[in-house]
């Protein structure tokens, strides 16, 4: 899979009109992935980054390769807890209640790497201004990695301080690792700093095709994709 996306890159980035003078494009941004969906469950916002090389074959379509990388390092604690149901007594009657337990040990983190062709179709321009919509394909190659959890929760059922024992959780560690297709669609906008020097900045609606497994002993639901909104900042150049 990996050996036909590129081959499909080159042939994209060197087909051209004979008689069309092509403009060739090199660039990199900085990103900031916001997941959305059941990826916003287990991870908060993250940045990475993406250089690319390409050409315009056309007046209005370009077409770049890009190599990205990020990694979700921070769990979103205010989703991530268990609920149990602990039975107690309270002014002489047995009352069964349930708890939201905060998982506050759990250590986790997904990695992506991707390689995708990217077209971009212009669809306004001045001498300093250009606005464009796009959309790309390609495929990444992910990992998601949790740590063990073994820990006591305890829960306050007086209100007051009391604590009383919920579970004892032993779950052990888990990586996934694998390759998935994913897709993005955006726009974006390019403002000219100087000769051939381009500022751009863009936002993206990115799907990556992978699943992520789920915990029954911490309550977390499987992810079947992998959702999230990019915003880049960066610069290009044409030559």
């Amino acid at each position: 899979m990996k050996k036909h996306l590129l081959l499909i890159l080159l042939f994209i980035i060197a087909a051209q009109t004979p008689a069309q003078k092509n403009t060739f494009i090199a660039g990199a941004s900085g990103s900031l992935y916001f997941p959305v969906s059941l990826l916003s469950s287990r991870y908060k916002s993250t940045v990475g980054g993406e250089i690319y090389l390409g050409q315009s074959i056309s007046e209005s379509w370009t077409w770049t390769g890009n190599l990205e990388y990020f990694k979700f390092d921070k769990v979103n604690e205010g989703r991530l807890f268990i609920t149990r149901s602990v039975s107690f007594y309270e002014n002489g009657k047995s009352i069964e209640k349930a708890f939201n337990i905060p998982l506050s040990k759990l250590v986790m983190e997904l990695e992506i790497a991707g390689l995708s062709a990217q077209a971009t179709y212009k669809v306004y321009e001045t001498n300093m201004i250009k606005a464009n919509i796009g959309f790309g394909f390609g495929v990444y190659r992910w990992k998601n990695v949790r740590d063990a959890y073994n820990d006591s929760m305890f829960v306050d059922t007086s209100g007051t301080g009391g604590k009383k024992l919920a579970e004892v959780l032993k779950v052990p560690s888990n990586t996934q690792v694998d390759w998935s297709g994913g897709f993005n669609l955006g726009a974006s906008i390019e403002v000219k700093l100087f000769e051939p020097v381009w500022l751009k900045l863009s936002g993206d609606y990115k799907t990556i095709i992978g699943e992520l497994w789920q915990t029954l002993s911490l309550d977390m639901e499987n992810v079947s994709t992998l959702q999230m909104f990019q915003i880049k900042l960066g610069v290009l150049a044409r030559f």
